[in-house]
C-alpha cells in the first residue's frame, strides 16, 4: 500500500518550513531588515518545494511522472545553493565574494541547463524503470532505476564542494561571538554531507530509502529560527548603542562608500586622502607604502594632500620618524609636540607639525605594508570615533592595495613562467597573432625558433627534480639576457623554449643559422648547481611566417613539426620546416594558379545539383555545388580547391561565378517552361559579406535574371563567420529583408554554434553530415535531438545533410526532421540528369 508514513513525514517537514517562512517574514518586517530575512524566507520556501517534489517523486507511478518531479527537485536544489550561501554570508557577518558568488550561480545555471536538456534529468543517462522500495508496515515508495550519468557525478561533486567550501569559511567564526551559530552550521554541513551521500547511494541503487536531504535541511531551519531570535535580541542592543554613535563616523563611512577605484587606483587613494583631510580638519593627509632595499627603508607615497591641495608624491626615509613606530608598534598618536619628539624628521620640521596620527595598512598575512598619516600644525585630541574611522579607512585602503597586488600577480602568472621568469606560452601566442596580422598587411616576415633540451628527462632522473628546476631557472636567466627589442624569448612548455625574431631584413636561412649557433653556445655552457656541472644540448625547429604557413594557427605547429624532424635526424641539430610541407605549399600555389585561370574560361568549371527532399524522396529544392574538371589533371577534388580558394581569396570570384551561373541556369529553365525548385541553395563565403557592394550586386543580379529572391537560400559555414560577426549580421539582415533566405551550413561543428543562432538572422540550419553518420554512436543522437529542439523553438527549418541509409532517415524523421539531403536520395547531378531525376528507394 502507499506509504502513509512517508506522506506524514514529508507533510510535517513541509509544514515546518512554511511556518518558519511566515515567522521569519514577520520578523523581517518588524526589525525592518528585509533583505537578510527575505533571503531566509526564500530559502525556507525552496526547502518546502524541494520536499514536496521529493514526496511526489517517491509516490509517482510512471517513469515520465517521476522524471518530471526529479527534474523539478534538482532545480530547487540548484536554486537553493546560491541562496543558502548568500544567507550564510549575510548572517555570519561575512562579505559575499562577488566573483565566488557569481561563479557559484553560473555553475548552478550550467547544471540547470543540463537538467533541462537531458532526457531523464541530469542524474540519469538511461532509465530502465521504476524501482519499488518497501518500507515498514508494507508501505512502499518509488525511485527511478537507471544508469547514473557523468553529469550526475559532477552535480554531486559540486554539492560536496560547496559544503566543504562553507565548512572552511565557518572555521574563523568558531573563535568569534558567532561561535554558536558556527557550531550549528557545522553540524548541518555534516548532516547535509551525510544526506547527500545517502542520496548518491539511492540514485546508484545501493540504498533503498527515500531522500533525507530535505529533512536535514529542516533541522537547519529550526536551528536558524532559534538563532534569529537570538540575533534579534542582540540587534536591538546594537541599535541602542548605534544611536549614540558620533555623526563623524557616519560621515566617514558614507564618504568611503562613495569612492570607486579606477584601473590604476591612483584616483581612489587621492579620494581617501582628500576625504580624511577634510573630515578631520588637518593640514596634511597621506597614504604610503613601505619599501626597502639592502641598506635603507623608506615610505613611497601613493597620495598626499597638503592644506586641501594634492601635491606631487614624495619618498622619505623611515628611520627616526613616527612612521617607523607605526610599522613596529601599530597605531601611533602624538597629540602635541611631534616636531620636538622627532627632530630628525624633515617633514615634521618643515611643516611645523604638532599633531601626528599614523595607522598601519595591514596585508592579509597580518604584516604592515604601509600607513595612513594625518598631521596638523596645532595640537589635537584623538577620539575613539576617530580611531574607528581611521581603522575603516585603513582596512579599505589595505584591501585596495591587496587588489592591485593581486592583479599584478595574476597578470604575471598569466603571462610569465614561474620557474624561468620568461614570458610563457600565452604571451608567445599573443605576440605571434599580432605579428602574423601585421606581417600579412605589410608583406614582411618573422621567424619562430622552437627548441627543446635533448634528454632533459635524464637530468631529472640523475640529479633530481629540484636540480633540474634550478637548471631551467639558470637557463631562463641566460635566455632573458639574449632577448632584445627584435628578439622575443619565451618558455613554450616543459623543457621547450621559443625565440621569436620579429622582423627580418636578411636572408632567413642565414639568420636562422646565426641564432642556432648563439642558442647552442648559451645552452651548452655548463651550469653549476651545488658544485655539480650540468651540460645541456638542444634540437631546434624553425619556421618563417607567414610565408611558410597557411594561417596564424599553423606557426607553432609548423615549428614543432620541424623540431620533431630535427630530433628524428639525430638530435643536436635544427631543421627548417618539413620539405614535405613545402611540397604541399608548392602544390597549393599550383592549384591556386590553375583555379585563377579556370575562372577566366568557361570550359573547366561547372555546377551540379543535389536534390533536397522529404523522407519519401519528394524533391522541393536542391543545393548548387561547383565541380572542376582540369583539361590535364581531370576532376580536381572539391574539398581541395575550395580550401585553397578560401585561403587565397579566390573564393570571392569563385562564389561570384557560381551565383552568376546558377541564376543563368534558372533563367534558362524558366524560358524552357521548366518549373523552378522552391528552394535553391547557394554557398557563399563570409569574405563576400565583408564587401560593401555584395548585397547590392546580388540583388541586382537576381533582378537581371528575373529570379525571385525567396527562391534563393544563401548558405554559410560556421568556420567562415569568425572575423567580423557584426558586419555579417548587418549584411545578412539586408539580404533577408529583400526576400533571400539564410541557412547555416555544417551546424554543430564550430564552437560558436549557439551564439550564431542567437546573433544571426537565420531561416535554416543544416545538421552536419558528421552527426548524421555517427547518429547511432553514443552521445551523437542526443546532440542531434538537442539541435532539433533548438531549431523548433527558434522556428528554424532543419535539413539533415549526408543521409546515406534508410535507418538514418527513419531515426531523423522520428526526431522531427522533415528535410534531407544525401546520397541515399541522390548524389549531386549535372543539369539534365537533375531535371530527369526521380527518387527510387534502395532496397
Amino acid at each position: 500500500m502507499e506509504s502513509a508514513f512517508t506522506a506524514s513525514f514529508f507533510s510535517a517537514s513541509i509544514a515546518v518550513n512554511l511556518m518558519a517562512a511566515v515567522l521569519v517574514y514577520a520578523t523581517g518586517r518588524l526589525v525592518r531588515q528585509t533583505l537578510p530575512y527575505y533571503s531566509l524566507v526564500t530559502f525556507f520556501l525552496c526547502v518546502a518545494l524541494y520536499q514536496y517534489s521529493s514526496w511526489q517523486y517517491h509516490t509517482a507511478k510512471e517513469v515520465m511522472e517521476a522524471t518530471f518531479w526529479l527534474r523539478l527537485q534538482i532545480y530547487f536544489v540548484l536554486i537553493n545553493i546560491p541562496i543558502f550561501y548568500y544567507c550564510f554570508s549575510v548572517w555570519s557577518d561575512q562579505k559575499t565574494a562577488s566573483n565566488g558568488y557569481i561563479s557559484l550561480c553560473l555553475v548552478a545555471l550550467v547544471f540547470a541547463l543540463m537538467n533541462w536538456f537531458m532526457p531523464y534529468s541530469l542524474k540519469f543517462s538511461e532509465i530502465s524503470g521504476l524501482a519499488v522500495i518497501e518500507l515498514h508496515n508494507n508501505e512502499y515508495i518509488h525511485v527511478l532505476k537507471g544508469e547514473l550519468s557523468f553529469v550526475a557525478k559532477a552535480y554531486y561533486g559540486f554539492i560536496f564542494g560547496v559544503l566543504i567550501w562553507i565548512s572552511f569559511k565557518l572555521q574563523p567564526l568558531l573563535s568569534t561571538h558567532l561561535r554558536g551559530f558556527a557550531i550549528a552550521l557545522c553540524s548541518f554541513v555534516f548532516l547535509q554531507t551525510f544526506a547527500a551521500s545517502m542520496a548518491l547511494l539511492i540514485d546508484q541503487g545501493v540504498l533503498s530509502i527515500f531522500y533525507l536531504t530535505g529533512f536535514t535541511t529542516t533541522i537547519l531551519v529550526i536551528l536558524l529560527c532559534f538563532n534569529i531570535a537570538h540575533q534579534v535580541h542582540l540587534q536591538s542592543q546594537r541599535l541602542q548603542r548605534q544611536v549614540r554613535k558620533n555623526k563623524q563616523v557616519k560621515q566617514a563611512i558614507d564618504a568611503l562608500a562613495g569612492m570607486v577605484s579606477d584601473s590604476t587606483s591612483r584616483t581612489f587613494f587621492e579620494q581617501i586622502t582628500i576625504t580624511l583631510q577634510r573630515l578631520f580638519k588637518v593640514d596634511i593627509a597621506l597614504i604610503g607604502l613601505y619599501k626597502k632595499d639592502k641598506h635603507v627603508e623608506w615610505v613611497e607615497c601613493l597620495a598626499i594632500v597638503d592644506r586641501g591641495r594634492l601635491i606631487p608624491n614624495i619618498d622619505y626615509e623611515l628611520k627616526n620618524t613616527p612612521c617607523e613606530q607605526v610599522k613596529s608598534s601599530g597605531i601611533s598618536v602624538i597629540q602635541e609636540g611631534a616636531k620636538h619628539q622627532f627632530p630628525h624628521d624633515r617633514m615634521l620640521l618643515e611643516k611645523d607639525i604638532e599633531f601626528y596620527v599614523g595607522i598601519p595598512l595591514i596585508h592579509k598575512n597580518e604584516q604592515p605594508i604601509g600607513l595612513i598619516t594625518l598631521m596638523h600644525t596645532k595640537p589635537q585630541k584623538i577620539s575613539e570615533e576617530m580611531r574607528q574611522t581611521l581603522t575603516v579607512f585603513a582596512a579599505r585602503a589595505s584591501a585596495e592595495i591587496h587588489r592591485n597586488q593581486m592583479e599584478q600577480q595574476l597578470r604575471h602568472m598569466a603571462y610569465f613562467d614561474y620557474t624561468t621568469a620568461l614570458p610563457n606560452r600565452a604571451q608567445l601566442f599573443e605576440l605571434i597573432n599580432e605579428l602574423y596580422k601585421e606581417n600579412t598587411k605589410t608583406f614582411s616576415h618573422s621567424i619562430l625558433l622552437l627548441f627543446d633540451l635533448d634528454r632533459f628527462k635524464d637530468i631529472n632522473r640523475i640529479f633530481g627534480y629540484d636540480t633540474a628546476e634550478s637548471a631551467l631557472k639558470e637557463l631562463g636567466n641566460r635566455l632573458n639576457h639574449y632577448a632584445s627589442n627584435n628578439v622575443f624569448v619565451a618558455r613554450n612548455d616543459g623543457d621547450e623554449f621559443a625565440i621569436l625574431i620579429k622582423n627580418i631584413d636578411t636572408e632567413p636561412n642565414g639568420l636562422i643559422e646565426v641564432n642556432w649557433q648563439a642558442i647552442q653556445a648559451i645552452i651548452k655552457a655548463p651550469i653549476i648547481i651545488d658544485e655539480r656541472s650540468i651540460k645541456l644540448e638542444c634540437s631546434m625547429g624553425a619556421v618563417v611566417f607567414p610565408d611558410q604557413t597557411g594561417s596564424r594557427f599553423d606557426v607553432v605547429r609548423s615549428a614543432e613539426t620541424a623540431l620533431q624532424q630535427a630530433k628524428r635526424s639525430g638530435r643536436g641539430r635544427y631543421a627548417i620546416f618539413d620539405p614535405e610541407l613545402q611540397r604541399r605549399i608548392d602544390h597549393r600555389v599550383d592549384i591556386e594558379s590553375k583555379l585563377r585561370h579556370a575562372l577566366t574560361v568557361e570550359s573547366e568549371l561547372y555546377i551540379v545539383f543535389q536534390p533536397i527532399t522529404d523522407q519519401h524522396g519528394n524533391a522541393f529544392g536542391c543545393e548548387v555545388l561547383v565541380r572542376w574538371k582540369h583539361p590535364r589533371q581531370g576532376i580536381v577534388p572539391t574539398f581541395e580547391f575550395i580550401r585553397i580558394a578560401e585561403e587565397s581569396g579566390l573564393i570571392i570570384p569563385l562564389s561570384r561565378w557560381i551565383i552568376n551561373k546558377t541564376f543563368k541556369t534558372l533563367q534558362s529553365w524558366k524560358n524552357r517552361h521548366i518549373p523552378l525548385p522552391a528552394h535553391v541553395s547557394i554557398n557563399i563565403s563570409a569574405l563576400q559579406l565583408s564587401e560593401d557592394e555584395f548585397v547590392e550586386d546580388l540583388i541586382g543580379l537576381a533582378d537581371i535574371y528575373d529570379i525571385a529572391h525567396n527562391t534563393i537560400v544563401l548558405e554559410l559555414t560556421e568556420s567562415g563567420l569568425l572575423e567580423d560577426i557584426d558586419n555579417t549580421k548587418r549584411q545578412l539582415s539586408l539580404l533577408r529583408k529583400t526576400g533571400f533566405r539564410i541557412a547555416l551550413d555544417d551546424f554543430g561543428t564550430g564552437y560558436s554554434s549557439l551564439s550564431y543562432l542567437r546573433d544571426l538572422p537565420l531561416d535554416i540550419i543544416k545538421i552536419d553530415r558528421s552527426f548524421v553518420i555517427g547518429l547511432f554512436q553514443s552521445g551523437t543522437r542526443e546532440v542531434v535531438e538537442s539541435i532539433m529542439v533548438i531549431g523548433k523553438h527558434m522556428h528554424l527549418e532543419i535539413i539533415a545533410e549526408g543521409t546515406e541509409t534508410i535507418q538514418q532517415i527513419d531515426a531523423l524523421t522520428q526526431m522531427g526532421c522533415k528535410k534531407f539531403q544525401g546520397f541515399y536520395f541522390s548524389p549531386p547531378l549535372e543539369e539534365e540528369d537533375y531535371l530527369k531525376w526521380k527518387f527510387h528507394p534502395i532496397d
